[in-house]
């Protein structure tokens, strides 16, 4: 008796730049352009030590177990979670435009390379013994002068609405500045922030960044 001769499918590992993190839910996963997925599986903490064996799409769908939705593998091989252990992705997602419209408001994929930048300079000075003890003066005398409130109940002797514009102002500026803050803190954990933009929420402008990479880093 001949068998026909088996077309040997492809192994199958994480690719370049995936980061994981076990969670009570499954296994959250996110790829190199900060893109997170939650792998929700029986055994999905078991993920990482199945893929590395390489084994065949077949083999890690039979591996895993019952409750292995299908098409979650084919997925997570076109998002760009998985890669054939021969080469590159098996379809590799467009790059992001690097400005989006959308319904969350205006977005901007290039946040991440300001954030590096402040987590090389900035951070280390704002961190250092002087620093904190620059932060605690400027919190002391924020909470001193908000106590006192202004002098003579006016902020300044412009008008009305000078002032509202000025409050407003300042106010964007200061949850600009908040922010970034967040992908600087993402930047300098290991992580990779997506994109920040600015939208309307509750009839007011706020500024925001996608935060969602954060997901892999642990609890602490």
């Amino acid at each position: 008796m001949v068998s026909e001769p088996a077309t040997a499918a492809a192994g199958l590992r994480f690719a370049p730049g995936v980061i994981h993190r076990t969670s009570k839910r499954g296994l959250v996963i996110a790829n190199r352009h900060g893109e997170t997925v939650l792998f929700e599986h029986p055994r999905a903490a078991g993920l990482p030590t199945l893929l590395a064996v390489t084994p065949t799409p077949d083999q890690l769908a039979v591996r895993l177990g019952p409750s292995l939705e299908p098409g979650v593998i084919s997925e997570l091989l076109a998002a760009g979670f998985l890669i054939e252990a021969s080469g590159s992705p098996a379809a590799t997602p467009p790059p992001p435009r690097a400005v989006t419209l959308s319904r969350s408001g205006l977005m901007w994929t290039g946040i991440a390379g300001p954030s590096r930048w402040l987590d090389r300079y900035l951070a280390p000075v704002v961190t250092s013994r002087a620093g904190r003890c620059l932060l605690l003066l400027v919190v002391a005398a924020g909470a001193g002068c908000l106590v006192a409130g202004p002098p003579g109940g006016q902020l300044s002797g412009a008008s009305p609405a000078t002032q509202v514009l000025l409050l407003l102002v300042l106010g964007l500026a200061t949850s600009l500045i908040h922010e970034f803050a967040h992908a600087v803190v993402l930047v300098h954990y290991g992580r990779t922030p997506r994109y920040a933009g600015f939208g309307l929420y509750w009839g007011a402008v706020s500024f925001y960044v996608d935060s969602t990479p954060a997901l892999t880093l642990p609890r602490r």
